[in-house]
């Protein structure tokens, strides 16, 4: 038994594996440096009326009522009065077209799988335990408080960053999101709680400003995503050679998911309604 080092190198040693462990699970709850872009905070509409100040600042949870002002409507999780299957639909309805229609440019989706979501408790140690021998003791420092009844909706507020960089990079024309007909408005990105898919034409230009988006988002709010989990999706006729440069852009070694992914977000999608009706 071994692992790889954040060099590639296989180490089969207890010692090794022992410390490789304890490396990547403290790399994974330690807390990145937070940029501040002021570019970006200009970005930021001001939504919290006097009114809706008033309430939030009651004893009482008040916050949820005010989510489906607050919020962009390309989020459907924890947002009352929308359901998670309104994404589910169009997600496949868009990936439909992707994978069955001739479109005049080609396209790709993007699906993220967000390295540091949900990921931090606060006041408590860590220390692995590998083949009956325990490692080092180290804390985490990041992330939101795990079984917060806020954080959900704090979380929100976090994907809305995302939100903001997207759609004025379709302002700026530096991406194209995709449309499911002539008349219907292009959409760059879905948003399911922490389950994010994003479109654009399938050009090196547009990938590269989807890269510069989830980097300078990263260095915003400290949420990293997980290359090695996230999956890519091309329009049919999206040439082979396009889509090897484009995953080496994007640095995404995954294609061809929507099965699977859609299949688990439906299976998701039920359990919130029947929890709901129930």
């Amino acid at each position: 038994m071994g692992l790889e080092d954040a060099s590639g190198i296989w180490c089969d040693s207890k010692e090794d594996i022992r410390n490789i462990s304890t490396t990547y699970f403290k790399d994974l709850y330690s807390s990145s440096p937070i940029a501040n872009d002021i570019e970006f905070w200009s970005l930021v509409e001001t939504k919290v009326t006097t009114e809706m100040n008033l309430e939030l600042l009651k004893p009482a949870n008040r916050l949820k009522k005010f989510l489906l002002a607050l919020i962009t409507k390309n989020q459907t999780a924890f947002v009352p009065n929308r359901l998670i299957h309104d994404n589910i639909v169009i997600a496949h309805e868009l990936l439909h077209v992707l994978k069955t229609k001739k479109m005049k440019f080609n396209f790709l989706a993007l699906k993220l799988d967000m390295a540091k979501a949900y990921d931090r408790v606060s006041s408590v140690s860590y220390f692995l335990k590998i083949n009956r021998e325990c490692g080092s003791v180290f804390q985490p420092s990041k992330g939101l408080r795990q079984g917060d009844p806020i954080s959900p909706y704090l979380f929100l507020f976090c994907t809305e960053g995302l939100s903001l960089l997207l759609q004025e990079a379709e302002r700026k024309k530096q991406i194209q999101g995709c449309s499911l007909g002539s008349d219907c408005s292009a959409i760059s990105h879905l948003l399911f709680a922490d389950d994010v898919i994003l479109f654009c034409q399938a050009i090196p230009s547009q990938a590269e400003s989807l890269k510069d988006i989830l980097t300078r988002y990263g260095l915003l709010t400290g949420q990293l995503v997980n290359f090695d989990k996230s999956s890519l999706f091309f329009s049919s006729d999206t040439p082979l050679d396009t889509r090897d440069n484009l995953r080496r852009i994007l640095e995404i070694r995954n294609v061809n998911w929507i099965n699977s992914y859609l299949a688990s977000l439906q299976l998701l999608g039920n359990l919130k309604l029947i929890l709901s009706i129930t």
